[in-house]
């Protein structure tokens, strides 16, 4: 995990679509039994939205997408402008 925690996965879903809003992705996942999180998302997807500008205060991100501008907050919506 992100905080160096080591946890045995119990499998892994590929393809799993991931709604966001009105933004729909297609990941590979590991699973975990992680009390209160849905969803932790590795550095490889990160990555592969290219820039991203996070703000720690509001807890929200920033990319863009051939759609236009998506911003995800920790109410679990988006927004794409």
């Amino acid at each position: 995990m992100g905080d160096g925690y080591k946890e045995v996965s119990q499998g892994t879903c590929k393809g799993l679509e991931l709604d966001i809003g009105l933004i729909k992705f297609a990941i590979d996942t590991f699973l975990f039994s992680l009390e209160g999180i849905d969803v932790v998302l590795d550095m490889s997807w990160l990555a592969s939205l290219g820039s991203i500008r996070v703000g720690w205060k509001k807890q929200c991100m920033c990319f863009q997408l051939a759609s236009g501008l998506v911003e995800l907050n920790r109410e679990s919506s988006a927004k794409s402008t």
